[in-house]
């Protein structure tokens, strides 16, 4: 992604290589962050100029408790908020290697160099006024790689792959509910309300998770607790130079109208595999116990006869007969061998 960022700089801008461009940060944010397909796509440049740079007051308040790896993760990821499905705000972690590329994108002039529509209001956006697909982009980088079944690379078996790995680790059960939380899930799926994180818990716990599986580290942690992971080989590398981002933060491609946050996407389901989570997830909520099929059997003219005679007082008085005189009356017809 680094290269393919530095060879859209030196070479004259255009809709290709700029889409290109999309292509490849969304596949990496894609993976990295392992959420939907649909929630990605539709990120809009307002919801990435809000993002969450520093703490806010309840973070700055733990920050004096962090280690000195925890405190790298917050200065080198940023957190941005997007629409998740029912509407459900839901984390988005940037990496450092997509820092300077998504300031590059979201960027007025760079957006009108590649001919970009001005009244397009997202952060990966097509030739017209909507946006690049994630289901497509995640397709084109697999096939384009030596995979031996890039067909299995979908943003659902990602996010299984990462639930299946975070069983290797020794989580506690509030370790579990951030990870739960960052994908977007509950334990009981939706019913309950989501809970919004700590911006300070997404980007120090779950980004310690992701990194580890970024770099295929998992079986290095096995059996280990979040807060015993020592993952300083890791982050404690040379830092990019930020100049470069800073410049083109300046003159972000914003509407002149405030969207509001809450509003700050249009959530469109991409892809079938999507739509099968979904499914699968409906079909979890709606359990329901099976009722035993019992074949019903119409009365025969003697048994309607016989209830008539039983009950003609009542149905006259149109009142309801007591559970005694109910059974009195069966007992009556079994003796007489009707019923």
């Amino acid at each position: 992604m680094t290269s393919t960022f530095q060879k859209t700089q030196e070479t004259s801008l255009t809709s290709e290589n700029f889409t290109r461009l999309v292509t490849i940060v969304q596949t990496r944010l894609l993976l990295y962050n392992k959420r939907r397909t649909g929630e990605l796509e539709a990120i809009k440049v307002q919801s990435y100029a809000s993002r969450s740079c520093g703490l806010d007051e309840l973070d700055e308040s733990l920050a004096k408790d962090l280690t000195d790896v925890e405190k790298h993760l917050m200065g080198t990821q940023d957190l941005m908020r997007v629409r998740g499905k029912r509407g459900r705000p839901v984390p988005v972690l940037i990496p450092p290697d997509c820092r300077k590329a998504l300031a590059f994108l979201a960027n007025t002039a760079q957006r009108k160099k590649a001919k970009i529509a001005e009244g397009n209001l997202y952060l990966f956006p097509n030739s017209v006024n909507g946006y690049v697909r994630a289901y497509d982009s995640l397709k084109t980088m697999c096939n384009e790689v030596c995979l031996l079944a890039p067909h299995r690379i979908t943003s659902v078996s990602m996010r299984k792959y990462m639930a299946t790995l975070t069983q290797m680790l020794n989580l506690d059960k509030f370790q579990m509910d951030w990870v739960c939380n960052h994908l977007g899930h509950t334990k009981s799926v939706h019913k309950e309300h989501y809970r919004q994180m700590s911006g300070l818990v997404e980007r120090t716990q779950i980004s310690k998770l992701l990194l580890i599986q970024d770099m295929n580290l998992t079986s290095k942690f096995r059996g280990k607790k979040l807060e015993d992971m020592d993952i300083k080989d890791i982050v404690f590398q040379d830092d990019a130079d930020d100049e470069e981002e800073a410049g083109f933060q300046e003159n972000l491609a914003l509407p002149s109208d405030t969207v509001d946050a809450t509003e700050n996407c249009y959530l469109e389901e991409a892809g079938l595999e999507e739509e099968e989570e979904e499914e699968d997830e409906e079909d979890e909520v709606q359990t329901r116990k099976k009722v035993k099929k019992t074949t019903r059997q119409r009365w025969t003219d003697d048994e309607v006869k016989e209830i008539k005679e039983y009950f003609k007082d009542f149905l006259k008085s149109g009142t309801t007969p007591r559970s005694t005189f109910i059974d009195r009356m069966k007992q009556k017809s079994k003796s007489e061998g009707i019923m």
